[in-house]
């Protein structure tokens, strides 16, 4: 409106979950298979891995609009955030200029209109 400033933030904080669960093995291709002549379950390694990254990544959103506190969101791996905040704080300058505007306006047709009458 014209008296008001509107923010608004919305979307989706999502930092997936396969990045997490690949980056156990992305440096050594080979790793599933050793693993596997060796007697032991890449699925549960690999699994054991992503369960340790995410517990190590934290992963914090910190949001302050105008008229509004600030908020915090958590963001873990394999779970998506949604954020939808919005704020409404009053704006005073728009009506300040505005009447600025039309007293200049005005105080310039005074002066021509004077001159106009003078001549």
């Amino acid at each position: 409106s014209f008296t008001k400033a509107r923010y608004r933030l919305r979307g989706t904080a999502d930092l997936g979950a396969g990045g997490v669960a690949a980056a156990g093995f992305a440096n050594a291709p080979d790793l599933p298979a050793r693993l596997r002549d060796a007697g032991v379950d890449p699925d549960r390694v690999a699994e054991l891995l992503a369960g340790r990254a995410a517990e190590g990544f934290h992963f914090r959103i910190v949001v302050e609009l105008p008229g509004r506190e600030k908020e915090t969101f958590e963001v873990r791996p394999g779970a998506a955030a949604m954020i939808d905040l919005s704020s409404e704080t009053s704006d005073r300058t728009r009506p300040v200029l505005l009447a600025v505007a039309v007293l200049s306006g005005l105080i310039v047709l005074l002066r021509l209109r004077r001159r106009s009458s003078q001549t």
